[in-house]
């Protein structure tokens, strides 16, 4: 399914399961060059405890438009409740969202607070700190010369932890092919960089007024757990939940995230 938001962008969007009320809405956001298929380890946990789940593309993943960059959490936060509006208007929702998609939902909290029945957010920043920049840039530079997929490769040798690759090598091999067919330009991925290097919610977040659970990698080595830390700080009230995993614990550890998902939505 699509929706058209109000800049012409169209929104690619998916809807499973049925939920029970008002507030068993899931909104799932995805990360830097994902499309909504990420999630698939969390959907059926989702859908199996009662709840309706949506999952989108991000604008610049096909079938998502791909319209110039660069591109902003804004605008991002924006695409969501075009879709959010399409799917459920006026009732209060989950909303999940994970590494950029958590900054995305950030924003959205900040926007929409009203709308939502809880935040929770996966492996993610406020701001992305200087060692996910010093990431960025290299795979600015290396993007030109060995494209995409090279780039795509490189993210989850960030991305996944030792451990698994020894434990999991055909899952591995699996996530490395599934990245590398992902329909994204080189621009529209570029674009996705400027937002995330455009972020600074920081001096925001003290206002976000909305049950928050912020999910923590212990072995996190995109995105450093303090990181996290610092959004659990200073959104009143955030609890955390530390698990095991690097960057994509949610595909490494996906029942202990599942379970922090659940318990998040639950409380």
């Amino acid at each position: 399914m699509l929706v058209r938001t109000a800049d012409g962008v169209d929104i690619a969007y998916a809807i499973q399961g049925d939920g029970g009320g008002n507030r068993d809405t899931v909104v799932l956001v995805n990360g830097l060059g994902d499309p909504m298929e990420a999630w698939d380890q969390q959907v059926p946990a989702l859908t199996d405890a009662g709840y309706r789940v949506v999952t989108l593309n991000n604008r610049g993943v096909s079938p998502s438009s791909a319209p110039p960059g660069p591109y902003s959490i804004e605008q991002m936060a924006d695409d969501v409740h075009e879709v959010v509006q399409a799917v459920r208007p006026g009732q209060p929702f989950h909303l999940v969202g994970v590494s950029l998609g958590g900054a995305v939902a950030q924003r959205y909290a900040l926007d929409h607070p009203a709308e939502l029945a809880s935040l929770t957010l996966l492996s993610t920043f406020a701001e992305p700190g200087a060692h996910f920049r010093s990431v960025i840039r290299l795979w600015r530079e290396a993007i030109g010369q060995l494209g995409l997929a090279f780039v795509m490769r490189d993210a989850v040798t960030r991305c996944l932890t030792p451990e698994f690759y020894l434990e999991h090598p055909d899952e591995v091999r699996s996530i490395e092919e599934d990245l590398e067919l992902v329909d994204m330009s080189v621009a529209a991925f570029i674009a996705q960089l400027d937002a995330i290097e455009a972020t600074d919610l920081t001096a925001e977040l003290a206002s976000i007024d909305v049950p928050t659970r912020l999910v923590i990698a212990r072995d996190d080595q995109l995105i450093h757990s303090s990181l996290g830390h610092v959004v659990a700080e200073t959104i009143p009230g955030a609890s955390v939940v530390s698990v095991p995993g690097g960057h994509l614990s949610f595909v490494e550890r996906a029942e202990e995230v599942d379970a922090a998902i659940l318990a998040s939505l639950r409380s």
